[in-house]
């Protein structure tokens, strides 16, 4: 048994190799962002990459865009959508950079987190499309990770990251935060994809209800994760968290110094998502699914 001293050495010692990875990680995607030209795009992919960001989250996504830039499979499109009140010179000149490389802007009505994927399945509905978060360092073959998964099983949602759902009774689910994370390659009603590490949702995954803003906005307005969930499994759809040989993603606020206003602490913390579950496996009667 280690003593006290020892194991906050350890801890100490893991810490101060995490910062500088992290340091030395971050400083070379700014580096990229600002001085590379080549693309990050392939117009014979089939992949669509979306993602959004608000507010004065903004001035740092460049950094997730640069990871994504630079993955070893590239996909057809990269796309941020903002909100259509953004004004223009809100946008930073790296993102505008990044716009030569491949990278599409693009505005619509503000949704939340929901502008992640809403619109892409509207503007893209034929085609295989992997949502990533704005807060995350994505290593360089998570986009790989995922396609190589869909190309042996094209009707199947595959995450980087989820948890285990957890029932609790005939029509209730234990508390959130107590679903255990998922890392076994087995496809369940019961997988719940994470959006932090990013999801490939093949086409037509969804039920037609997917576009219910009305009532996402009413009974889910801070989950879009819960929501997608359940589309899919109102289309008998499954999900499979595949199985990766490191971290699946750098958290960008490492030291959560920014986590002001974020959903998932907003969710988590809140029990917000026990909410939400609740009134989105009632109003669709999901219970007989799980």
């Amino acid at each position: 048994m280690k003593n006290p001293i020892s194991k906050i050495k350890m801890q100490f010692r893991n810490l101060l190799n995490k910062t500088i990875e992290y340091n030395i990680i971050k400083q070379n995607l700014i580096n990229n962002a600002l001085t590379r030209t080549d693309s990050g795009v392939d117009e014979n992919s089939p992949l669509i990459v979306s993602l959004t960001t608000y507010g004065k989250y903004i001035n740092d996504v460049y950094i997730v865009i640069e990871s994504l830039l630079e993955q070893t499979v590239k996909p057809k499109k990269i796309v941020l959508w903002i909100s259509d009140k953004t004004e223009d010179t809100d946008i930073p000149a790296v993102l505008k950079l990044q716009e030569q490389r491949g990278l599409e802007i693009k505005k619509t009505k503000d949704i939340r987190s929901y502008k992640k994927l809403i619109p892409t399945l509207k503007e893209f509905p034929d085609n295989p499309i992997i949502t990533f978060d704005d807060d995350c360092i994505y290593p360089f073959d998570a986009i790989e990770s995922l396609y190589k998964n869909y190309c042996k099983d094209q009707n199947k949602i595959f995450c980087r990251v989820a948890r285990r759902m957890k029932i609790k009774s005939k029509n209730s689910f234990m508390p959130y935060k107590t679903f255990p994370k998922e890392y076994i390659k087995e496809e369940s009603n019961l997988v719940f994809p994470v959006g932090c590490g990013g999801t490939l949702y093949p086409p037509h995954c969804f039920d037609a209800e997917v576009f219910d803003e009305k009532t996402f906005q009413e009974i889910c307005p801070l989950a879009d994760d819960i929501w997608f969930k359940a589309m899919s499994l109102k289309n008998s759809v499954q999900s499979v968290c595949v199985q990766l040989n490191k971290e699946p993603y750098i958290d960008l606020d490492i030291f959560m110094q920014n986590q002001n206003g974020r959903l998932n602490a907003s969710n988590v913390d809140k029990n917000k998502n026990d909410i939400q579950l609740a009134a989105v496996w009632n109003k669709f009667n999901l219970w007989n699914k799980m």
